[in-house]
């Protein structure tokens, strides 16, 4: 039951203490409409925006509305295409091959000492993603898929 307790606007409210002003503030409905098509918790996708944007406030995630390092390095229309994106590719690449908690999630999306990663970022992933998910009310150890 997982996603039944993530609502718009109580994400919305995460994300507006988190990071005031952050682009993705105010699309706390999109976040649950497709986690819930896709089958993956709302509360995870903002977790995953939040460790790799602050919430698509970081100048490159502005700059190609992509908040989540999809790609790495996609542009989008606006973030709700990106939330959408993202919810299907985790979905089908990551929760559909049997990678469903996030640190199953992160060999694959942000894998320590990737060529893509010279400063070494991706080995705070799991660290922040675990926390962030923790904080808005998930099990940090235990699956993100909703079905």
């Amino acid at each position: 039951p997982g996603g039944a307790t993530a609502t718009g606007p109580r994400l919305d409210a995460w994300m507006a203490r988190k990071n005031p002003g952050a682009p993705l503030v105010g699309l706390g409905d999109v976040f649950v409409r497709e986690g819930l098509a896709n089958g993956i918790d709302p509360r995870a996708l903002v977790a995953i925006a939040r460790a790799e944007s602050a919430l698509g406030s970081d100048p490159g995630a502005r700059a190609r509305n992509n908040a989540f390092g999809w790609g790495p390095h996609m542009t989008f229309g606006s973030f709700a295409e990106n939330i959408a994106t993202v919810a299907r590719g985790l979905r089908s690449g990551y929760l559909d091959e049997g990678l469903v908690t996030l640190a199953q999630i992160q060999r694959r999306y942000a894998p320590v000492g990737a060529g893509n990663d010279p400063t070494g970022l991706n080995s705070n992933w799991l660290r922040n993603t675990t926390a962030l998910y923790a904080e808005l009310g998930g099990d940090p150890a235990g699956s993100v898929a909703l079905r």
